[in-house]
């Protein structure tokens, strides 16, 4: 977390009919995570309608603390059971209560690991139990695997990573792996590789998302090009012809599914990241599916450099869309470090790019945090850190974002999640080293 860039956060905006002003909001003060002293990275959040709330964190395993809606947290929990290596947590939290939690888990305890590592998942049932752990399946990568898991209102869910097609003589061929829950079973179906008719490489920066009616959606970055493809589950099982998205060279894609079945993919007009070359920066393109299935044109949002874009979309058909340049990604003149945003009319097309003076998204890890989220009204919430603490600032349908309102004096990369018209904030803050580093987390209510 010490390797610090200004992220870049796209919101790409399906919006829907009006709707009524939003209730009046207030922030509560910030919530200490117990036993996060000196959690590893990454971490991640999950929020019901109901107000329960959930974070996940590796600190000697996998370890999962929940909060109560009226206040308290009950005790963690090390669900990975293992003594071994961990990374990469993700989890969902659906409106009984019910959580599911996937990690990476290597068979040693110290590097080198040695592939291949299993993708892991363990569920906690509405009474509080925990299942012990289940494996979904391999990848050669440690923490570059990135399992990424979805659930949908009714409790569909999903996990996508980064593993194995086959091997050939040429080495391993690499391929995006969805494994399927269907909602009210307690077990995973077997993984599932996306079949490209040309065999890459390699395939990076996988996202995956369901609609209402159970159709995993599912986006990556092929290292043939490198373009972003798309591809959809259907709920038959069956896998929908795979589309190529972007002309290369392009990566990072970001995905959002609306409540209508509407699909924003955007992503940045640039080469893959390495660790020879370093990062790399590129323009923000988006390009959207109706709900009729018909894909509009891709379309350069900006000409602003990014690093990475982000998309958000509310359960009513609506989405938005935001982003900001780094500090100076090219060593030769600074830019303006602005929030700027992007929407798209129900039936038209995007819209010209707006920029928001005074809201400045701030400095973050090279590793891009999930900032923006939508509640089901529309209004969007994006969380800012720098050296003023960690920020949020406001969208109401039809209008722009508000000025930065400080939430914590202290902290650095915030994490989002939302659930009806819940919508919760997860950041670390660093007590020096006396105290260490811990998690805090912030809620948003609605009072009327």
């Amino acid at each position: 977390m010490s390797r610090r860039t200004v992220l870049a956060i796209a919101v790409v905006a399906v919006l829907g009919a009006g709707a009524a002003p939003a209730p009046a909001a207030r922030w509560s003060p910030p919530d200490r995570v117990p036993d996060s002293t000196g959690f590893g990275v990454p971490y991640d959040l999950a929020v019901n309608a109901g107000g329960r709330l959930a974070v996940a964190f590796p600190r000697g395993g996998i370890r999962v603390a929940v909060r109560r809606p009226r206040g308290g947290w009950e005790p963690t929990v090390e669900v990975s059971r293992t003594e071994t290596a961990v990374a990469s947590p993700q989890l969902t939290l659906d409106s009984s209560g019910a959580i599911t939690v996937v990690w990476l888990q290597a068979a040693g305890l110290r590097p080198p690991f040695g592939a291949p590592y299993t993708i892991r998942a363990a569920t906690r049932d509405t009474r509080g139990r925990w299942s012990r752990p289940a494996t979904l399946g391999k990848s050669n990568h440690f923490e570059l695997a990135e399992p990424q898991l979805a659930m949908n209102e009714r409790g569909d869910a999903v996990v996508a990573w980064r593993g194995l097609r086959k091997e050939d003589p040429s080495g391993a061929t690499e391929a995006v792996l969805l494994a399927y829950r269907p909602a009210g079973r307690r077990r995973f179906r077997k993984a599932q590789p996306i079949q490209e008719p040309l065999v890459p490489r390699k395939v990076y920066d996988q996202r995956v998302a369901l609609d209402a009616a159970g159709r995993v959606h599912v986006v990556w970055t092929t290292s043939e090009g490198p373009a972003v493809r798309y591809a959809v589950r259907k709920r038959n099982g069956r896998l929908g012809r795979i589309r190529t998205l972007s002309s290369p060279p392009a990566s990072r894609p970001q995905l959002a599914v609306a409540g209508d079945g509407g699909v924003v993919v955007a992503w940045r007009a640039a080469d893959v990241d390495s660790e020879g070359e370093g990062l790399r920066y590129g323009p923000p393109w988006a390009i959207v599916r109706r709900p009729s299935g018909a894909w509009a044109r891709a379309r350069q949002l900006s000409a602003v450099p990014i690093y990475t874009p982000l998309a958000a979309a509310s359960a009513f058909g609506r989405a938005l869309v935001a982003w900001a340049p780094p500090p100076n990604p090219d060593a030769t003149e600074p830019l303006d470090p602005d929030l700027r945003f992007s929407a798209r009319n129900r039936g038209g097309d995007l819209l010209p790019e707006r920029k928001v003076s005074g809201v400045p998204i701030g400095a973050e890890s090279f590793e891009p945090a999930r900032r923006l989220g939508m509640l089901q009204d529309g209004t969007a919430v994006v969380l800012a850190s720098g050296e003023a603490g960690i920020s949020a600032s406001e969208l109401r349908w039809g209008g722009t974002f508000g000025p930065l309102r400080t939430l914590s004096r202290v902290g650095d990369a915030p994490l989002v999640a939302t659930a009806g018209r819940r919508l919760a904030g997860v950041f670390t803050v660093d007590g020096g080293p006396d105290e260490g580093r811990w998690l805090s987390v912030v809620i948003r209510r609605v009072t009327g």
